[in-house]
Order: structure tokens, then C-alpha cells, then sequence
């Protein structure tokens, strides 16, 4: 489920919120996440500078707000499980696809 939700959100990143041409596809992305995570989803992109709401974590920091992330934490992101937050900026954080392989 997790993996679901994370290609959703990297594929329709800049188009969740419904504007421009790809409306279509951002309500299609929209039908296939949960509602509560879908809400959570578009606060944290609402309250943050840049916009990105699911970052990734390279060089074991959060890719928002460059804070070290314990490898604890980098092991429970890895898995896959659950959603995991960054505790210092309240970002998403999903495993690097680079580091993966």
C-alpha cells in the first residue's frame, strides 16, 4: 500500500492539487489514495516553502529540511511499512529510489 501511495504521490506531485491541464489525472490519483492521508498530504504541501510534501532521504538527511535522520528511522523508511514524517520539518519521507539499488 505504502509503494501505491508513493507512486502516486511522485507521478502527481505538482498535480494534486487539480489545476491546469492534467485535472483528469490528478482526480484519478486522488480516487486511489485514502482520504485522511490524501488531507494530510495536501497540509503539508500547503505548509511548507517549496511545496514538496514527500521528500526523499539522501545522504541520511530529509531532503526538505536537511536534518539527520536515525538510521532507525532510515530502516523503518527503507521498509516500506508505514508512513514515516520527518519530526524537524513534518515532510514525508520515502526512501531514494538511487540508493535502493
Amino acid at each position: 500500500m505504502i509503494r501505491r501511495i508513493k507512486n502516486a504521490w511522485f507521478k502527481t506531485d505538482k498535480n494534486v492539487t487539480g489545476k491546469g491541464k492534467s485535472g483528469a489525472q490528478a482526480a484519478k490519483a486522488q480516487a486511489k489514495i485514502d482520504k485522511r492521508l490524501l488531507e494530510a498530504y495536501q497540509r503539508i504541501r500547503h505548509n511548507v516553502r517549496n511545496g514538496l510534501a514527500v521528500v526523499t532521504v539522501r545522504r541520511d538527511a530529509c531532503g526538505g529540511c536537511f536534518n539527520r535522520i536515525p538510521p532507525q528511522r532510515q530502516m523503518e523508511i527503507r521498509q516500506g511499512k508505514k508512513i514515516i514524517i520527518c519530526e524537524y520539518c513534518g515532510r514525508i519521507l520515502v526512501a531514494d529510489p538511487e540508493e535502493q539499488q
